[in-house]
């Protein structure tokens, strides 16, 4: 079976960044190759073909279908077990994905039709389809959306959906905005940032796994942290390795980070500094 081609947006519409429409071939590409070797596959190679066609088409984000094939994807997905190739998965890598390894075919899915559908949406339309794709779907969805959160075109736009995502109760979706995922190093203002670190303590997330914070240890974290360290000592608990050790970083490490002041680009603005290069 042949798959449909992932089409640019046309003048009119929002285009995707380079590397960004690049990603998105070598996920069809990793899916298609995929499933071709699935004796079994033809209904999941069938649904893979509507998904595409369907996400390609001008009206498919207003039209609610893509949270439709969102839902999907995992009834037709979730059997087929792949490793992504090595070229897709350094260019994941170098776009701000520190844990590809982890993402299932599922995620491949749900992260490339979220990239077709913002490339036939106008700029101003994205951050409200992310945000009803996160409303709306569940776990799964929810954490595949914030793993790739970070490819998505402009992705400072959606810094508050991903602050609003830390504080969700479901650790799977806190796990998948806090580890591993150099969004938050990125674009999260200092607040937000340390709440992030805090929450990562408090449930024991592996501290090493917060992307980026050895360069965004302020003063601030140091006195946030301290504080936490106190609370749990006056209440006769114990603090973990990672606490301990993320105190000692901070009072060791001289200078500390300064205040970091993400700023929102304007449409159709160069990446900022730090963002990926086209």
């Amino acid at each position: 079976m042949t798959l449909p081609h992932v089409p640019h947006a046309p003048p009119a519409q929002a285009r995707l960044r380079p590397y960004t429409t690049q990603i998105a071939h070598d996920l069809k590409d990793h899916l298609v190759h995929a499933l071709a070797d699935q004796p079994q596959g033809d209904a999941a190679r069938g649904w893979l073909a509507q998904a595409l066609a369907e996400a390609s088409c001008p009206g498919a984000a207003e039209s609610g279908v893509l949270l439709t094939h969102h839902a999907r994807a995992a009834r037709h997905l979730r059997r087929l077990h792949t490793e992504l190739p090595p070229a897709l998965h350094r260019s994941l890598f170098r776009r701000g994905v520190h844990a590809p390894q982890s993402w299932s075919a599922v995620d491949c899915a749900r992260v490339l039709l979220t990239l077709l559908a913002l490339g036939r949406l106008p700029m101003h339309a994205h951050m409200a389809f992310v945000r009803q794709l996160f409303l709306k779907g569940d776990s799964d969805e929810r954490r595949a959306l914030l793993q790739g959160l970070v490819l998505l075109p402009e992705p400072v736009r959606f810094t508050e959906l991903a602050i609003d995502a830390c504080r969700s109760s479901v650790r799977s979706v806190f796990d998948a905005i806090a580890s591993d995922n150099q969004f938050p190093a990125r674009y999260f203002p200092d607040a937000a940032f340390h709440q992030l670190v805090l929450k990562a303590l408090s449930v024991e997330l592996p501290i090493e796994r917060v992307v980026g914070l050895s360069d965004r240890l302020t003063r601030d974290l140091r006195r946030m942290v301290s504080e936490y360290a106190s609370e749990r000592r006056a209440a006769g608990r114990a603090l973990s390795a990672d606490t301990q050790g993320l105190l000692d970083r901070l009072a060791e490490r001289s200078p500390l980070s300064t205040p970091f002041h993400p700023t929102m680009p304007s449409m159709g603005s160069s990446p900022r500094s730090g963002d990926p290069a086209s």
